[in-house]
């Protein structure tokens, strides 16, 4: 089949649509289109142009169907067509809304970290190489934010918000305070721990041995 019946040749010829209701009467096979159409047609609703292009299509390669027209090839002549001048479509400038992410590296003075959860009795080392200070840059730099990201020896536990308060759950501590919380099990200037029984974190200190050693 060289060339399909278009909604043109419908529209340009009555006698396809009454070719193809004919058709459609005397259909008694299975595809599942046909029969719909046929429904549609039974039941008094009025087949539109695409339905009736699609049964003329149908029609082409039903070998039952003899002395078929074949359609003929439209041809498009461009002197026919309203002539619209050419423009540009305007391209919306795109605003990032989400941040940009731009790590920077600093340093800790505070080497060690402690959960305020119940539960938390272990003192944990901060992992200066991977530890950073993030900038998050938007577009209107007004927003702009830091954000430390401090991992652990062990794992990453501790994020500080852009307001530079710690994440309520846990507390950076100087070497001095660490000790002391080893020794005696609580800090004078952070009475939100309470007294605990507090113990170095085995996995970081088999990382970085000896930080909380007396000699350290």
């Amino acid at each position: 089949m060289d060339h399909k019946y278009t909604d043109s040749h419908v529209r340009s010829d009555p006698s396809l649509r009454l070719k193809a209701i004919e058709y459609l009467v005397c259909y008694t096979g299975d595809f599942d289109f046909l029969l719909g159409a046929k429904r549609s047609h039974q039941t008094g609703y009025d087949l539109n142009t695409g339905t009736i292009r699609g049964v003329l299509n149908c029609m082409l390669v039903d070998p039952s169907v003899i002395n078929m027209p074949t359609p003929a090839k439209q041809q498009f002549d461009a002197g026919d067509a309203d002539q619209v001048p050419y423009r540009d479509r305007p391209v919306q400038p795109q605003v990032r809304t989400s941040p940009f992410r731009l790590p920077l590296r600093t340093t800790w003075k505070k080497p060690f970290a402690v959960s305020l959860r119940a539960q938390g009795k272990l003192i944990h080392q901060v992992n200066h190489e991977v530890s950073l200070l993030v900038k998050y840059v938007y577009t209107d730099h007004s927003q702009d934010q830091f954000r430390w990201q401090v991992n652990w020896f062990c794992t990453r536990a501790l994020h500080i918000n852009p307001a530079g308060n710690y994440s309520k759950n846990y507390r950076l501590l100087h070497r001095v305070q660490a000790k002391t919380l080893l020794r005696d099990g609580l800090l004078a200037e952070l009475p939100e721990l309470g007294r605990r029984e507090w113990k170095a974190c085995g996995k970081c200190e088999e990382a970085s041995p000896n930080l909380l050693s007396p000699s350290a």
